[in-house]
């Protein structure tokens, strides 16, 4: 049995540790993926931002169009306001005569109905919301109602 130090023994020990370089290299690195982490997040609540003010004026819009013609009757013209956020809307409605069909396989065929002698009127209802910093969101519809009697 030999009881001498063996010479790995008598180095004295050293502790294995980051060196400065490293801890700077590795906060670096940390900050890069944290600037990159809040872009993202800046961007994903910019979008989130604007989904919600697109969503609210579509709902604004579809509330008012669904009004139209129920409390008093639809005629041709101009409307316009604003509604409870800011958003400023216009709504033009005018009476609609629905196109002559084509001819089918050559052969003519007879003139379109009139609604006006079935009793029953249609109008076009457009409508402009603009909201948000100049979005403008552009809404169509057909709406029937029962002839006015002159």
């Amino acid at each position: 049995m030999n009881l001498t130090p063996s010479r790995s023994n008598l180095t004295p020990f050293r502790s294995r540790g980051f060196t400065l370089l490293e801890v700077l290299a590795a906060i670096a690195l940390l900050a890069f993926a944290f600037a990159i982490g809040l872009r993202a997040m800046s961007g994903a609540l910019g979008n989130s931002m604007r989904g919600e003010a697109l969503t609210g004026a579509t709902l604004e819009a579809q509330s008012l169009l669904d009004q139209q013609g129920l409390v008093l009757p639809l005629s041709a013209g101009v409307q316009q306001g604003r509604f409870d956020d800011g958003a400023a809307w216009q709504l033009r409605t005018t009476r609609f005569t629905p196109p002559a069909p084509p001819p089918a396989n050559g052969f003519a065929t007879s003139p379109a109905q009139p609604l006006a002698g079935n009793g029953i009127d249609l109008f076009r209802l457009d409508l402009d919301v603009r909201y948000g910093g100049g979005r403008t969101l552009h809404f169509s519809t057909l709406r029937a109602q029962q002839a006015q009697q002159p």
